[in-house]
């Protein structure tokens, strides 16, 4: 017997989305990161990384449904994504932070030349 794998609209209720889950093997992304409420590039990141049971069909991914289910799936999407986010703002701020730095070294210096200059 051959599987076959069916795009469908995702149901607009969390709940009804579960219950379509149990009928089906694999999820697209996109079904995935619905259930999951991330974006669609966090799902392919997870696949690529080995964090979602998933298989690659073609160019898309393709995630097991049971797997997606399992509350350890869940929970490590929102703690790595919580992570993954708390990092992106760190590294936005310490840069920031270097370029107001940075702007203040060369007002410094710039400072510096013009007395200087004004005394010889």
């Amino acid at each position: 017997m051959t599987t076959t794998l069916l795009r469908h609209e995702a149901p607009a209720h969390p709940e009804a989305q579960v219950d379509d889950v149990e009928q089906q093997a694999w999820l697209t992304a996109e079904e995935a990161a619905a259930i999951l409420r991330v974006h669609v590039t966090t799902v392919h990141d997870m696949c690529k990384r080995g964090d979602l049971p998933s298989m690659k069909a073609g160019r898309d991914w393709r995630i097991h449904a049971q797997g997606l289910l399992a509350r350890d799936a869940l929970d490590l999407t929102r703690s790595k994504t919580i992570d993954e986010t708390a990092e992106r703002v760190a590294l936005k701020t310490a840069a920031r932070i270097l370029e107001g730095l940075a702007d203040a070294l060369q007002r410094e210096i710039a400072h510096k030349q013009f007395e200087q200059l004004i005394s010889s």
